[in-house]
C-alpha cells in the first residue's frame, strides 16, 4: 500500500508531536511545517496528498494557504489537494464557529477539525480525503514532473 503524504502546518511543537504520534502505525507519512510560508514551500517540493493547516499560523494562515492553492493560477497543479483546517476549541466559541465555517467555504477548504481532536476522527478524515484524490504524482516512477511557476514570495505578492 502506498503511504499517504500529509503536510502538517502548525507552529505548536506539541501539536506536531501529537499528530505524529496519532498517525504512527498508519500508512501515513507526516511532513511538518511551522509557518505558512514553509508550508507553501513544502507543498511545492513534497506534493502532499492531504494538508492539515492551522487557522492561526503566523504570516500566512491555513485559510490563506487553502486560498492560494484554490485560486492562484501559479498553483493550479496543486489545487485539488484536500485541505483540512485545524482550529482551537476557543476559536469555535461565542458565535465564531459560523464565521469560521463561512471562511472555510469561501477559500474552498475540505473541512475543519477542532483541537483537541479525537485521534480516531483525525485518522478517519485524513483517509477519507486521501481516497477522494487520485495520486497525480508518481515520483518513484518519474511519470510527471511538477512545473515550477515561481517562488513562494512571487506567488504571494
Amino acid at each position: 500500500m502506498q503511504r499517504i503524504k500529509v503536510l502538517l502546518a502548525d507552529r505548536s511543537t506539541t501539536i506536531q508531536r501529537i499528530v505524529k504520534l496519532t498517525l504512527e502505525g498508519e500508512p501515513i507519512e507526516v511532513i511538518v511545517a511551522s509557518t505558512g510560508r514553509e508550508a507553501l514551500e513544502k507543498i511545492r517540493s513534497e506534493h502532499p496528498d492531504v494538508i492539515l493547516a492551522d487557522t492561526r499560523l503566523a504570516e500566512i494562515d491555513g485559510f490563506q494557504i487553502c486560498e492560494t492553492l484554490r485560486k492562484n493560477p501559479d498553483w493550479i497543479m496543486m489545487a485539488d489537494i484536500p485541505v483540512l483546517l485545524m482550529t482551537g476549541i476557543y476559536d469555535t466559541m461565542e458565535g465564531r464557529r459560523e464565521e469560521i465555517e463561512q471562511r472555510l467555504r469561501a477559500v474552498g477548504a475540505d473541512g475543519l477539525i477542532v483541537k483537541p481532536f479525537d485521534p480516531k476522527e483525525l485518522v478517519q478524515r485524513i483517509m477519507e480525503l486521501a481516497r477522494q484524490r487520485p495520486r497525480l504524482f508518481e515520483e518513484e516512477e518519474g511519470l510527471l514532473e511538477m512545473p515550477v511557476a515561481g517562488s513562494v514570495e512571487a506567488t504571494l505578492e
